[in-house]
């Protein structure tokens, strides 16, 4: 059984991993454990990433999604990717790109 998550006011950041996985099993599923990069990933763990996410607001920052972009080119066959891409865009007007200094991260000024 799945856990359940109760709180989905709090706001997620994915790491370009989880990241990756999320848009490939939203591509098709059936690439989780099979494509490079995700290998070491089951179709649980997709389940579970998308209702830990369910709800939430999502936020990637540029680095993440310059290394999806490039780590996509790599798991996603060539003759598939514009395929791949327009069956993610979607996905990716629903997520919050964000920029902040490292000060802020760390709790300095």
């Amino acid at each position: 059984m799945l856990p359940k998550y109760r709180n989905r006011s709090t706001p997620v950041i994915l790491d370009s991993g989880p990241f990756l996985l999320l848009l490939i099993g939203l591509y098709d599923s059936r690439m989780i454990g099979e494509a490079k990069r995700i290998k070491d990933y089951k179709p649980i763990h997709f389940n579970i990433l998308i209702q830990f996410l369910a709800g939430r607001k999502i936020f990637i920052t540029p680095d993440v999604l310059a290394e999806v972009s490039n780590l996509s080119k790599i798991v996603v066959n060539k003759d598939r990717i514009l395929e791949f891409l327009k069956t993610i865009i979607p996905e990716f007007q629903q997520i919050n790109e964000y920029t902040t200094s490292k000060d802020i991260i760390i709790g300095g000024s």
